[in-house]
């Protein structure tokens, strides 16, 4: 049985850490400077963009800053930007914190999660407070009202663009999502076909399970910011091609083609299916390894044909195709879109 003294001294730890967790929940993480980002993409044309003006307050809701996702978009390249901004400061702030709303004149960036919880009211005291409010909903819906107090909604695939302009309720940006930029120097074998699922796995179909040479490998929600790879990043070497189909979207939310994007930063191609409508456009209905639908019958008949046609003239003309998402595994080109978007406010 537990005694008095050490029940005490247990709740008293556990107090203490809620309270230091909270602390540290609703401080101020300044991002520091960085290096300067090179370009491997072979697309890049080196040019001087005019200085980002204002300071930079990323915001998150509580709990969801490592999500991959969000730091997959600014936070990843915010050490780059600083390079090429000496006056900059990056921030990233809970929406938690008061502090957020006694800002003025200052770039705010709503993540997904902020911006989806964020309300109406505390929109207007940041507008108020001559602020300039990006929201970057990524793959999370938000509610149309709020989109009426930002100055720029920002758009992280085609599909998602082309919904905000048909709703016509503000400013909107394409910045593409790009790949977990850590993965340079990660390079899949050539040598046989094998193929693999990357992600989460409530996202996929049950069925895929039981397909025989489908290996599927869960992927952490957390980006995991201290780990100089993915966890997962060792096992990319292994396959040859990713599966990009299949995945169960609500309505509403749009998904980049992330996956394929992270397959040619590694060196693989990818399966997509008709159903994928950003994957066909990025990779052109002409794109040779595109399955019927997403059923499992039509994703195995398309593993056997991509099985038979390895290495062959069809493969490599999947691999040109698959060229056209390299920019966004770029760690140059990729700040350089940021670096054009917030210097121009």
């Amino acid at each position: 049985m537990l005694s008095l003294v050490a029940f005490e001294m247990n709740f008293n730890k556990k107090v203490r850490n809620r309270f230091f967790a909270e602390i540290q929940e609703l401080s101020q993480v300044e991002y520091e400077i960085g290096a300067e980002a090179s370009c491997t993409c072979g697309t890049c044309v080196k040019q001087i963009f005019p200085q980002i003006k204002k300071d930079i307050f990323i915001v998150y809701a509580k709990g969801t800053r490592d999500l991959a996702s969000i730091q997959m978009r600014l936070p990843q390249v915010a050490r780059n930007l600083l390079y090429y901004n000496s006056k900059l400061r990056i921030i990233a702030l809970s929406l938690s914190s008061p502090e957020l709303f006694l800002k003025k004149d200052k770039i705010i960036l709503l993540t997904k999660f902020a911006a989806e919880l964020i309300s109406i009211k505390d929109l207007k005291t940041l507008a108020n407070n001559q602020n300039y409010v990006i929201v970057d909903p990524i793959d999370n819906p938000i509610q149309i009202d709020k989109l009426k107090n930002v100055n720029l909604i920002l758009a992280s695939s085609l599909n998602q663009e082309q919904f905000f302009n048909d709703l016509g309720v503000g400013s909107v940006k394409l910045l593409y999502h790009s790949s977990d930029l850590r993965l340079e120097g990660i390079k899949s074998q050539k040598d046989i076909f094998s193929i693999g699922y990357f992600g989460n796995l409530e996202r996929i179909p049950i069925e895929f399970g039981s397909i025989t040479e489908l290996n599927i490998v869960k992927t952490p929600l957390s980006y995991e910011p201290k780990r100089n790879l993915p966890r997962y990043a060792e096992a990319m070497k292994g396959f040859s091609v990713h599966l990009a189909a299949g995945s169960i979207v609500p309505d509403l939310v749009f998904k980049p083609f992330t996956k394929g994007i992270v397959a040619e930063h590694v060196g693989a191609i990818s399966l997509i299916s008709r159903n994928e409508k950003e994957a066909v456009t990025l990779l052109s209905s002409n794109y040779p390894y595109i399955a019927d639908d997403n059923s499992k019958k039509s994703i195995i008949e398309m593993i056997d044909f991509m099985r038979e046609t390895f290495k062959s003239t069809t493969w490599e003309l999947a691999k040109e195709s698959h060229k056209k998402l390299r920019p966004f595994t770029c760690r140059f080109y990729v700040t350089m879109l940021w670096q054009y978007l917030l210097s121009n406010i």
